[in-house]
């Protein structure tokens, strides 16, 4: 039987190769070779590896801490570096040690770890648990815990003390760097870290491909190392800073240290000086950043203490220092004093830099730009080409964002990051076949260690509520009212959720029929794309039969911006309009919650303000009229009013049962959000009611001089708030200059406030009652009646309650002044036997009601005995206005709006789109008058007519189109075909009503007109100019030589095409209405502009030739287009979070 002794002779540790990285002589390299000096487990070999370019280190700097080699190599990373200096010292060795500079191993560390390696035979990469070097108490990791996408999630908070509550984490996704154990096979095998990813990303993916490979890679609690994390905050340009600035102090400790030098024939020697011989510390204080022991010395004084000998060793780049014990030998088992195994070590290290503010934002670069290289590398094969399309974009809208906030350096790293993606991408794909060889598990292995998106960005949302909260009235709360608040925010996100749900359903569910499209009512197409949309917007020229000189209504303006973003994808402007019109009731539901946290903090009243908004009678039948100006102003008025109240701090606070008394609690919003969102909703809403800018005008005033009163503001400050109020109505009055100077000039005003856009057949108020009652008729408009009355009574019972009482009073005074104006809207028409459409009036009444109910009631606590009756008054108005949504929802035939598109078959699309750009006559008759429409689009032009036109009798306005109809009755073909071809008119609709009138017969008996499609509702009919002689064009633009005629390619309002020289004059006619806006020019030649009739037309005089350009002319367009990108462009970067400008370390 052998002995104990024999037993311990024959075992043999298994042999580590350690390398340290350091980028020359750092404040934590002595530190950390004295720390692995201390190890218990024997070390094999030891190389340090110098990455600096211009290193300041020298071998003879090291040879206390020998026997080791020093080895300077260039690398990216800590892997590259390894593998560089392992192939200039290779040694058949069982693991690899790799560590930092500044990260000291615990005695025990080393023989921790490859104790792991001895339990378990799959092991592949061991790490320890990482403490803060100068907070030795503190965490700094234990292990990486990232998704699969690359995102990291710590799971401990920042200086979280290390109490072992993490010390059951074993099998972790992968390692650190610092202290990572890896057998030196394996590290062989997989070729080290990619040379593609930097310092703070390798040990991510290394961890990845060795369990891809097959092995594990777990943390060693027991195994503890102290890691500063100089690199991830920038604590290197800490110390260099922190050096500079003490220089005065170096040098004259340096003087000091001379002189010394001098005297003591010692301090040639290697060995240390004794303690009492060492400078006083109180006469030389060490500076923040140096170690204790060993003392930091200045290069000077190393330069100085360098003997020839030792500065011709240090000129090689790999060198071996030895030791005076080296060649003795050691016995590996023999007993070293240490304390017993259950008390942990000293620290081994001493504080460097313990005042240094530990901010990640140091290396956010060089860690973003990793992170687009590890996604390429370990994303799947089959979203790798998606991602790779998608990626120039991310990174040019995330570089726009950057730039939004001031941060223009961290624009230039999200296009740098992208840029260097596609640069590497060969080597990327190369290293993808390479990992896919060495795999031996599936990806899906992975998911159990890898962490949820969704747990990163629940982190996220913490970390912004924290961050949002710091330093707030919150933190000031008691734990009552704390957790009384945290009940009341959970109980409001469960009732939105659930009201978003509910009005999203009703959406979708009321307007199933106008899925696919809708006409009729008041619905009015836009342009079939996005920049004929901007050219009819910013253009003085309304398509209106033959063309009428004017502006557009002001809600063009904030439509284009809204429909802006969807052309980008494609999205046809008027399919924007009709989801608009679809999510509508959505959109006010939710809108009104929101702005109901200015007013009140009872979820119950701010649910029954919510759905008294979304269900309102008037806004249901706007809906089901397809009034799309209309209903963007309702839902846009509850925003545009919380953006003013939050900017002048009026809005209501929570109030919170404490346990010393209420306490009050005012979430902190930013005034600059709430004053753009207010402004840019207010655009919307004044362009759609001009009116309300006056009303808009009045609150803001209202609002401060209620916040200066409130306040006790000085005239300063009240004068501060007041210009920022009104400076929220500049966007909106800058919408509304262009138009109103146009409406005063045309003696449109009365028309231009109510704006009410076309429709089929005019409505007067009587009509508009009746169609109100037959929409809603029976149990609808009898549950919407009981909620407005409700809702009234609450509004009067708000005056009795003794709450907020000046504010309710103003509330009510809006109301009543409103009403007031809709008995004046009353008298008014906007076109004939049309009468405005008041929803507009209403909204602004009930918000006014709804507002006095919100204020007056908020905080009112009823006796116990009246809380059963006032409960059960509430249920019932929260029903009332629920079950007038749903039922209006139901199935009904009695709405303006109708299903499906428009009358216009598809060929009319495709014409109306192509160079010739042809028209549709449409021909309608009722009882016995015969209607003639001419259409450009799909269906009735919200860009056609403009409030001046709507306002003009029918006479009043030129309509050429009408000579075709009384040719037709007459039965003179020929004469109708060319009045057709004169005016772009390719395509003739005739109703069943017109063609039952023998019209269809003599179409039928026509050679010009072709039957195209018929149905029950409608027949279509063609016009072949080929039956002209000779041939002529139908065009909108083309050139007369004679009686031939060539056709000229055009746009909206421009064409454009290459003429040749002729020796005969020509004529260029337009078939659009005369106008001294209309101009022409061939080679920078203005061509002479004639009227032949009351259309456009230009001579091209004999011999000309070059490019022919036509095109309208608006005066001043791009200073309004200018004015307007201005204000709006200026509101919108109001609403964004633009925070201070990090300090640049």
């Amino acid at each position: 039987m052998a002995s104990a002794s024999e037993t311990s002779a024959s075992y043999q540790h298994p042999s580590v190769q350690v390398f340290i990285a350091t980028r020359g002589l750092t404040p934590y390299l002595k530190q950390t070779l004295k720390a692995l000096r201390a190890s218990r487990h024997p070390i094999t070999s030891l190389v340090v590896v110098d990455t600096a370019v211009d290193s300041t280190l020298t071998p003879s700097e090291l040879r206390p801490y020998a026997p080791l080699h020093y080895s300077q190599v260039k690398a990216r990373n800590l892997g590259q570096a390894v593998s560089a200096a392992r192939a200039g010292n290779l040694e058949a060795v069982d693991y690899l040690w790799l560590l930092h500079d500044d990260s000291a191993p615990d005695p025990a560390c080393l023989g921790e770890l490859v104790q792991a390696f001895e339990n378990s035979t799959t092991l592949g990469i061991a790490g320890p648990k990482a403490l803060d070097w100068d907070k030795p108490e503190t965490l700094a990791s234990v292990g990486i815990h990232a998704t699969r996408g690359g995102q990291r999630l710590t799971p401990f908070d920042p200086g979280e003390v290390d109490q072992g509550q993490y010390d059951g984490i074993s099998d972790v996704l992968a390692v650190g760097t610092a202290g990572l154990l890896i057998k030196a096979q394996l590290w062989d095998r997989l070729r080290g870290t990619s040379p593609l990813l930097g310092l703070f990303t390798e040990g991510l993916e290394l961890g990845r491909r060795v369990r891809l490979a097959g092995y594990r890679v777990c943390l060693v609690p027991a195994a503890r190392i102290y890691h500063a994390q100089a690199g991830l905050y920038g604590l290197r340009e800490y110390m260099e800073d922190k050096t500079s600035a003490g220089q005065g102090t170096d040098k004259q400790s340096k003087n000091t240290a001379g002189e010394q030098s001098k005297k003591s024939p010692e301090v040639d020697k290697p060995a240390a000086r004794p303690a009492e011989q060492r400078p006083d510390r109180k006469d030389n204080p060490p500076i923040e950043g140096a170690s204790s022991s060993p003392e930091v010395e200045t290069q000077a004084d190393r330069q100085k203490e360098q003997s020839p000998e030792e500065e011709q060793a240090a000129t090689g780049d790999n060198v071996r220092l030895e030791s005076e014990e080296e060649g003795q030998p050691e016995d590996p088992d023999s007993p070293v004093p240490h304390q017993p195994v259950y008390v942990y070590d000293p620290v081994p290290v001493t504080p460097v830099a313990a005042k240094a503010s530990r901010e990640k934002e140091q290396s956010w670069s060089a860690r973003r730009a990793d992170s687009y290289i590890y996604r390429a590398l370990t994303i799947s094969s089959v979203l790798l080409p998606v991602w790779l399309l998608l990626l120039p974009l991310k990174s040019l809208l995330l570089a726009l964002y950057w730039v939004v906030r001031s941060e223009g350096e961290r624009a230039a790293v999200e296009i740098n990051a992208a840029s260097r993606v596609w640069g590497s991408l060969g080597k990327i794909l190369a290293a993808r076949r390479i990992q896919r060889r060495q795999s031996q598990v599936s990806r899906s292995e992975l998911a159990r260690l890898e962490v949820p998106a969704s747990r990163v960005r629940e982190n996220r949302r913490l970390i912004r509520r924290v961050n949002r909260e710091s330093g707030q009235e919150v933190l000031k709360l008691g734990m009552v009212a704390k957790s009384q608040l945290d009940n009341i925010t959970w109980h409001a996100q469960i009732i939105a959720w659930l009201l978003a749900l509910f009005f999203l359903l009703i959406s979708f569910f009321g307007m199933r029929d106008f899925l696919g499209g809708m006409h009729g009512g008041f619905w009015s197409v836009l342009p079939g794309s996005w920049h004929d949309f901007w050219i009819l917007a910013t253009n003085s020229w309304r398509t209106f039969s033959t063309g009428v000189s004017g502006l557009p209504d002001p809600i063009a303006y904030p439509l284009l911006a809204i429909t802006a973003p969807f052309a980008i994808f494609g999205i046809a402007p008027t399919t924007v309009l009709r989801w608009l019109l679809i999510l509508s009731p959505l959109g006010a539901g939710m809108g009104a919650w929101l702005a109901t946290a200015a007013f009140t903090r009872v979820n119950a009243v701010r649910a029954l303000i919510a759905l008294s908004w979304g269900g309102a009678l008037p806004f249901l039948v706007s809906v089901q009229a397809g009034n799309i100006s209309a209903v963007l102003s309702y839902l846009f008025l509850p925003l545009a009013v919380w953006g003013i109240v939050s900017f002048f701090d009026l809005r209501r606070p929570y109030l919170l049962a404490g346990v010393m008394g209420t306490e009050t609690y005012l979430p902190n919003y930013s005034r600059s959000t709430a004053a753009g969102l207010g402004a840019l909703c207010l655009v919307v809403v004044s362009a759609a009611a001009p009116w309300l800018w006056l009303v808009a005008l009045a609150f803001v005033l209202v609002c401060a001089l209620s916040v200066t009163l409130k306040k006790h503001l000085p005239w300063r400050r009240a004068c501060t708030y007041l210009g920022g109020g009104l400076a929220i109505l500049v966007p909106a009055l800058v919408t509304l200059l262009p138009s109103f100077i146009w409406a005063l000039r045309t003696h449109s005003l009365h028309a231009y406030l109510f704006l009410t856009p076309s429709a089929a057949t005019p409505l007067t108020m009587r009509s508009q009652l009746y169609l109100w009652g037959q929409t809603l008729a029976g149990v609808p408009l009898y549950l919407g009646i009981a909620s407005l009355a409700s809702v009234l009574l609450a509004a009067a019972g708000a005056l009795f309650t003794g709450r907020e009482l000046l504010a309710t009073r103003i509330a009510w005074l809006f109301t009543l002044v409103t009403a007031l104006v809709g008995m004046f809207a009353v008298t008014q028409t906007v076109a004939p036997g049309q009468s405005p459409w008041l929803l507009s009036v209403f909204s602004v009444v009930l918000m006014g009601m709804l507002g006095a109910t919100s204020l007056g009631w908020s905080a009112v606590k009823p006796p116990k005995q009246l809380r059963y009756l006032l409960g059960s008054l509430v249920t019932v108005a929260l029903i009332l206005p629920l079950a007038t949504i749903v039922t209006w929802a139901l199935p009904t035939a009695n709405i303006p709006l109708q299903a499906g598109s428009d009358r216009a078959p598809v060929a009319f699309s495709i014409l109306s789109s192509s160079e010739k750009r042809t028209r549709m006559l449409l021909i309608d008759r009722e009882g016995d008058h015969y209607q003639v429409a001419m259409r450009r689009d799909a269906g009735p032009g919200l860009l056609a007519t403009n409030w001046q036109i709507r306002a003009k009798a029918t006479g009043q306005i030129a309509a050429p189109e009408s000579g075709v109809l009384v040719a037709l009755i007459a039965g003179n073909d020929h004469q109708a075909a060319t009045k057709c071809a004169d005016l772009a008119v390719e395509q003739l609709l005739l109703t069943k009503q017109a063609t039952a009138d023998g019209l269809g017969a003599k179409l039928s008996a026509s050679s010009y007109f072709h039957p195209v499609s018929s149905n029950d509702d409608y027949s279509v009919w063609r016009l072949d100019t080929s039956k002209f002689t000779p041939p002529r064009s139908a065009a909108r633009v083309r050139i007369a030589a004679g009686k031939r005629h060539e056709t000229v390619p055009s746009g909206v309002l421009s064409a454009e095409k290459p003429l040749a020289s002729s020796a005969n004059e020509r004529q260029l006619l337009l078939a659009e209405s005369a106008s001294p806006a209309w101009k022409a020019q061939i080679a920078d030649r203005e061509l002479e502009a004639r009227s032949q009739g009351d259309r456009q037309s230009f001579t091209i005089p004999a011999g000309v030739s070059g490019n022919l350009q036509v095109y309208f002319t608006t005066p001043g367009r791009y200073l309004a287009v200018g004015a307007f990108l201005l204000v709006y462009l200026g509101a919108a970067a109001a609403c964004l979070p633009l925070g201070d400008r990090r300090k640049q370390k």
